[in-house]
């Protein structure tokens, strides 16, 4: 592991400081541990919402910090530019960035231990997509059934699995709540009979606008005209888009692909089908069958919803991103799409996540109008651990990557160690 660089840095006179207090500080925080390397606190541009502590040191914002000490920067890289504005107005010339891929690198290397003792953090609610074959997977959503399923072994005999509906008020011990978003095929097919077999619960988060519609949802529609077609032009120009969306990579059809996508997740759904029907009307050499990505018809569903193992919940209709959506179009999504659901499944919905779910796809409204919708708890999709103090409406969630059990279990280790404490 090549962190020579990052231990020099961290090893000179003075107090040293992680700027950031998310999953990238906090994988530093662990590797610094390693080397016996002490850091002071962490630093937050804005703590409003933040916890106080974590991982045994505070969270403190950059004027609650004195001058001349060290920074590590542990931010993603969209956020770093503006850190590092911050830090040179507020004086600071002593920081390390990370190379790129080393953060990522630390955290597959960290020998994470189960904390000794973990006082009231113990909710892990875990997050999947699809468990089906591997294949190209721009969007890292796919988890094998092989490996599923050594998942749900692993967590049947070592873990206390929950409903996401259930009251976790009284419950003293670490355990694990299993979660799906969008509603794959694959999810009916592949992951009901793993459930079922080992009698673990999950909750299924479904878009209700892509059940029995054949249609792709519409980043796997954008992954197929993007890299399959080799018609498509340089640059993205519609009549129903006032400036080009994205100039094409030709040499990375890959990073054309997540640029793409960023553009239209900030369109309204109205806008952002019209871009794509645009599109589709000039593409001729791409296939738009769904195949195997389809999303579940109503009588699969049904039958999910009918397995005591399968919690049904809301996952909007389009599947956009909340934070473009006004109030009264976010309670169109939260409404309808319960209301489609209920009637298909014919029993109540009284949970929900948001689509994409992090903190910038989340307006401070959101939660507001999903519990007047009816909803009892909603889920997000950033990092964390949950506890009876913690907001239903903002559930933290983990993302599963298709990994073996050793280094499943490895990882579920690293998210109490990093979120366990937080107070």
């Amino acid at each position: 592991m090549n962190v020579d660089a990052l231990k020099n840095f961290c090893q000179n006179n003075g107090p040293l400081y992680i700027y950031g207090a998310g999953s990238y500080g906090r994988i530093i925080k662990a590797c610094l541990e390693n080397f016996d390397i002490n850091v002071t606190a962490f630093v937050v541009t804005n703590k409003d919402g933040q916890s106080n502590q974590v991982m045994g040191i505070p969270i403190l914002e950059l004027d609650e910090v004195m001058k001349d000490v060290n920074f590590v920067i542990g931010v993603g890289r969209i956020y770093e530019k503006e850190i590092i504005h911050k830090l040179a107005s507020f004086g600071a010339t002593h920081y390390f960035i990370l190379p790129d891929g080393l953060t990522d690198e630390i955290c597959r290397n960290i020998p994470f231990k189960m904390p000794c003792s973990i006082k009231k953090n113990f909710a892990n609610i875990l997050l999947y997509h699809r468990v089906t074959k591997r294949g190209f997977d721009p969007w890292n959503l796919k988890v094998t059934p092989e490996h599923f399923e050594e998942h749900i072994r692993y967590l049947k005999n070592h873990y206390r699995v929950m409903r996401f509906e259930d009251d976790w008020s009284d419950v003293c011990e670490p355990f694990v709540v299993i979660t799906f978003d969008d509603g794959y095929l694959d999810n009916y097919e592949v992951v009901l009979p793993i459930l079922e077999k080992y009698h673990v619960p999950a909750t299924i988060f479904v878009s209700t606008g892509y059940v029995s519609s054949q249609k792709l949802f519409w980043w796997d529609w954008l992954e197929r005209m993007v890299l399959q077609s080799k018609l498509f032009p340089s640059s993205i120009k519609t009549k129903t888009a006032k400036s080009i969306l994205h100039h094409m990579e030709s040499d990375n059809k890959l990073l054309s692909l997540n640029n793409i996508r960023d553009a239209l997740k900030l369109l309204l759904p109205s806008q952002r089908e019209s871009i794509m029907q645009e599109l589709r009307e000039n593409l001729h050499d791409v296939d738009f069958e769904c195949g195997l990505d389809r999303a579940v018809t109503k009588d699969e569903l049904k039958k999910l919803a009918d397995s005591p193992w399968i919690t049904i919940g809301g996952h909007t209709v389009t599947h956009s991103m909340l934070s473009v959506e006004s109030e009264e179009m976010q309670r169109w999504e939260f409404t309808e799409s319960k209301q489609q659901l209920e009637e298909i499944i014919s029993r109540s919905v009284t949970v929900m996540s948001y689509p994409f779910g992090s903190r910038k796809d989340v307006s401070d409204f959101t939660p507001r109008i999903a519990k007047e919708c009816g909803y009892d708890k909603a889920a997000v999709n950033w990092q964390g651990t949950a506890n009876q103090n913690t907001n239903s409406f903002l559930l933290p969630r983990n993302p599963q990557q298709d990994c073996d059990v050793d280094e499943f279990s490895r990882m579920l280790c690293g998210t109490w160690y990093m979120y366990g404490d937080e107070t």
